[in-house]
């Protein structure tokens, strides 16, 4: 697990989608040891922000000050927005409403999942570049993906899909398959670690979610498969 430290200079630094953390961490100096960095979904009712995080999506948290959210141009996404935030315990009013005051705030990028292609055109707009995946949990009915790509210094964006094969594999599990487009980008280098964030519009036949697993392709362009786990749990050092 990377330290508090570590993730909040990532989080102060890169202003993008790329990120080096785990699900909420915390670190073990006295200052920062009751400071977290979560997954939240962020929404707007109103002129007010709200945060469900992970680990508590029945409990919807009001965000004290919506400065953060403006800085980093979060308010300029679509709502609900999946994002990293950065809170200390002492920042958690608790009451009929309850409060947060965030630390920091980092958007992931948020996309509904895509249509199957039907023929080699709409495969391509998908891509057929490489993409590795580390991690695919679902977690407050999102599926979500950590995961690198090759990559180059331009402001050119890449195009990360995720769509419902309807195949099955031998263990009788459901592949999800997520694709890559590289837009052109050279692959210079390895990008840091990446989230990105598919709301899942049905339910798992028979609520069986630790029954899906993600397909890819990796270097070479084999395909690769990686399960996808039921909620990544909170963990602390």
């Amino acid at each position: 697990m990377k330290s508090l430290k570590f993730i909040i200079a990532l989080l102060l630094l890169i202003g993008a989608a790329l990120l080096s953390t785990t699900s909420c961490s915390n670190d073990n100096d006295d200052y920062d040891k009751n400071v977290y960095v979560q997954f939240a979904t962020l929404s707007k009712t109103g002129q007010n922000y709200y945060l469900e995080f992970d680990d508590d999506a029945q409990k919807r948290y009001l965000v004290a000050d919506s400065a953060l959210i403006v800085y980093r141009q979060i308010n300029t996404k679509p709502m609900p927005q999946r994002v990293l935030a950065a809170y200390n315990a002492a920042d958690i009013t608790e009451g009929n409403q309850p409060t947060v005051a965030l630390r920091d705030l980092m958007s992931v990028l948020t996309k509904p999942l895509s249509q199957a292609p039907h023929d080699q055109a709409q495969s391509d707009s998908l891509g057929n570049d490489l993409i590795r995946v580390n991690r695919a949990w679902f977690a407050a009915d999102y599926l979500n993906v950590e995961f690198y790509v090759p990559t180059a210094d331009t402001p050119k964006p890449h195009l990360i899909s995720v769509y419902n094969t309807g195949e099955t594999d031998s263990d009788g599990d459901y592949i999800l398959e997520i694709r890559h487009n590289a837009n052109g980008i050279p692959a210079n280098y390895w990008s840091g670690r990446s989230y990105a964030s598919f709301p899942m519009p049905y339910a798992a036949p028979d609520n069986k979610w630790n029954s899906y697993k993600l397909r890819f392709k990796y270097d070479n362009g084999q395909q690769r498969i990686v399960p996808v786990e039921f909620y990544w749990e909170c963990e602390t050092l």
